[in-house]
């Protein structure tokens, strides 16, 4: 049987689309994929799945210009006919942006990401409390999952911390365990409740892979 060819592709998550859950965002691709003529490898058993694949899902409300999905197809594809072809057929939000080919033993998305890169919109002045975060020796937080609790330190998860241009954090996260969703770091950091942190607009806007390819998304700009 010959290899099935595998495929990155980066994908755009903005404006209300955003409010989709990662099954309701994978269902889309899926749907646009199929409406584009894609033919896609399928699961082997009694009910076979085409194969596409996540990474984390995307808290739901938080904006991306670089998601990513994974999908194995039984013949190459055009890259760029395909980039065209699915656009009409994905919500509004929903863009393709890039398709990268991989080697078949290629790591999952999870388990490839270095680097995730935000831009976190707070009106607060935080340029004190960043300077706090800097000199710190440790920042300790509290991780809760159903009833257990961790003590982490933050500053083992972020490695960049600084106030935009344009009047936003830029933060830069390291893909480590256990994980800590974005929104928990952004309240750890700046002291924020969960009341205040839904009016905190987060946006994704890089990622970083660990072996540099593909690395998309664009960098926050540091000042």
């Amino acid at each position: 049987m010959l290899s099935p060819f595998k495929y990155r592709v980066r994908y755009t998550k903005l404006g209300g689309v955003a409010f989709l859950g990662s099954i309701e965002t994978l269902d889309a691709m899926r749907r646009a994929f199929r409406a584009a003529g894609l033919k896609l490898k399928y699961s082997q058993g009694y009910h076979p799945r085409p194969k596409i694949s996540g990474g984390a899902a995307l808290p739901v409300g938080i904006e991306s210009e670089c998601e990513f999905v994974d999908i194995e197809t039984v013949e190459a594809i055009e890259k760029e006919k395909l980039i065209n072809d699915s656009q009409g057929h994905l919500p509004f939000g929903m863009k393709v942006v890039s398709i990268e080919e991989l080697l078949p033993a290629a790591k999952s998305i999870e388990d490839s990401i270095v680097l995730t890169k935000y831009e976190v919109g707070i009106k607060d002045d935080v340029g004190a409390m960043i300077d706090c975060f800097k000199c710190a020796g440790k920042w300790p937080f509290t991780r809760r999952r159903k009833d257990k609790e961790e003590i982490v330190d933050l500053k083992d998860y972020v490695s960049h911390l600084a106030v935009l241009n344009h009047g936003v954090v830029g933060i830069s996260v390291q893909n480590k365990k256990p994980i800590l969703r974005i929104v928990e770091i952004v309240g750890g950091i700046f002291n924020l409740s969960e009341e205040i942190l839904k009016c905190v607009s987060i946006r994704k806007v890089g990622i970083d892979f660990i072996d540099c390819h593909p690395c998309e998304g664009r960098d926050p700009v540091f000042i």
